[in-house]
């Protein structure tokens, strides 16, 4: 995928920053998120022996793309904690790699080094929802 350059918020007070990453992150990978949970969800389908270990996967990446989504078009999220959850869950190595290797799987061009920028962009979401909450912002307080 495109290899866009994400902009961090200027400080802890920053909400339009806060708000302009989640857009940029959601421009920058809703597609490989959608085509990812694709490919889980055939996987899950087509070899029930793998069900169980890719179900967390694709709820996970679904709660954070939805979330996202949310997020940008100002809606409240109906649960804040398993949207942090999945956030957190992807800024792990381990959970990157297996996203990266999906991606590979999905035939996704990614360019060099799309772990540790996506990782980056990752601290980011991190860093702005926490600006978003701080503020409490009734969408994004739940």
């Amino acid at each position: 995928m495109g290899a866009a350059e994400i902009i961090p918020p200027t400080g802890d007070d920053d909400r339009k920053g806060a708000e302009r990453v989640f857009q940029e992150f959601f421009a920058e990978y809703q597609v490989v998120f959608t085509k990812v949970e694709v490919y889980l969800g055939n996987v899950i389908k087509e070899v029930p022996a793998y069900s169980n270990a890719y179900k967390p996967w694709q709820k996970s990446l679904r709660e954070l793309s939805r979330g996202i989504y949310l997020i940008n078009k100002n809606i409240p999220l109906p649960n804040s904690k398993s949207f942090l959850e999945a956030l957190q869950m992807f800024s792990f190595e381990g959970a990157i790699n297996f996203l990266q290797d999906i991606c590979i799987n999905c035939h996704l061009e990614l360019g060099r080094n799309w772990g540790e920028r996506f990782r980056k962009h990752i601290d980011m979401l991190l860093f702005a929802f926490s600006i978003l909450q701080r503020q409490q912002q009734p969408a994004y307080a739940r």
